[in-house]
């Protein structure tokens, strides 16, 4: 009896779960899962431009590596064309901005972005964008994690299309002095 009680009510925990997320996604919230960014709630800033220090919400586009990443659940399976979730990460870099990829990390326009070395011991992150210096082309993003030094993020597959951005994201707060945007 105890144990069709806890059934049950896993269930309609999950449920309610399903309900909620399905709900936030057509409200324009999202919940973040992922260690690249805080686990919170982040909703959709329709009205603010996509510039440098913005989070945006993006599809990632897969390359061999990242389909390996993704097969060992890195990323999971949901709303963008390669079935892949969208993700969030800040913005580090538009167009017209110099990149240097170095073994200290990644630096935008002169400066040293914070966490932004590349994690090598990870098995599926080796190298993917050469050292060295890029200029950031119209129509591109470099999108680089400060909250997590192992973010699979431009330091590992390059600048994003801007085609590929879903929405700038604030984190949400009850109150409207706490947003971060």
């Amino acid at each position: 009896m105890k144990s069709s009680v806890i059934l049950l009510s896993l269930i309609s925990l999950s449920g309610a779960l399903a309900v909620l997320a399905l709900s936030a996604r057509y409200t324009g919230f999202t919940v973040n899962v992922s260690a690249s960014m805080p686990y919170w709630i982040w909703r959709e800033a329709s009205s603010l431009p996509v510039e440098r220090g913005r989070v945006v919400s993006f599809c990632p586009t897969l390359n061999q590596t990242q389909q390996e990443a993704n097969s060992a659940s890195w990323l999971s399976k949901a709303d963008c064309l390669d079935g892949l979730m969208p993700v969030l990460k800040f913005i580090a870099a538009v167009a017209g901005d110099k990149v240097l990829v170095s073994a200290e990390g990644i630096s935008v326009n002169g400066e040293l972005l914070q966490n932004s070395s590349r994690d090598n011991s990870a098995l599926l992150r080796n190298g993917l964008v050469l050292e060295g210096s890029y200029s950031v082309e119209t129509g591109q993003l470099w999108l680089v994690s400060s909250y997590n030094s192992s973010s699979l993020d431009s330091r590992y597959y390059g600048p994003i299309t801007s085609s590929q951005v879903k929405g700038v994201y604030c984190p949400w707060s009850l109150s409207t002095t706490d947003y971060a945007c």
